[in-house]
């Protein structure tokens, strides 16, 4: 795997990882219905991080960014995003 390639799985990544914990949050929203509101507000954050993040990912199309991949543990936010409703 390549640079890009490394990146662009990392970034994908990240992004999975704050939907993961938008649906959390979902869940709480659920289940604590008089809190409902905040939890819902914190989950449409967490969409909007994600967002954030495949818009920066995009960017390693038009200029060359380095992440560097000792620093994220993929296998880490993959096991994460997997306990995640």
């Amino acid at each position: 795997m390549n640079q890009d390639e490394k990146a662009s799985n990392i970034v994908e990544k990240l992004a999975a990882n704050e939907e993961a914990i938008a649906r959390l949050y979902k869940g709480y929203a659920d289940a604590f219905p008089t809190l409902r509101e905040f939890w819902i507000s914190l989950a449409t954050e967490e969409k909007k991080h994600a967002s954030w993040i495949r818009n920066l990912g995009a960017k390693t199309g038009i200029s060359p960014i380095f992440i560097d991949e000792n620093r994220f543990n993929t296998v880490a936010i993959q096991s994460l995003i997997d306990l995640t409703p």
